[in-house]
């Protein structure tokens, strides 16, 4: 998946260790972790479990402001 999706795995840890941004999906329970990119931002979802992480997901996106809204309630 991180091949397909032109990501490196180096990033994606980097993202997870010193994120810009951590939010709770409203839908899901699970993480977002958001590293600002250049014009993009790398999107990780993840869990944590007994201090472990559990990598669901990473993507790059463009318009944060509407994955933030999809993705959180208002007031949380």
């Amino acid at each position: 998946m991180i091949a397909k999706r032109n990501l490196s795995r180096d990033n994606i840890i980097k993202s997870l260790i010193e994120p810009d941004e951590i939010l709770l999906d409203a839908r899901t329970n699970h993480l977002i972790a958001i590293r600002k990119l250049d014009i993009t931002a790398l999107v990780v979802i993840y869990d944590i479990t007994n201090s472990t992480y559990g990598f669901v997901t990473a993507f790059r996106a463009s318009k944060l402001s509407k994955l933030i809204e999809s993705r959180t309630e208002k007031g949380c």
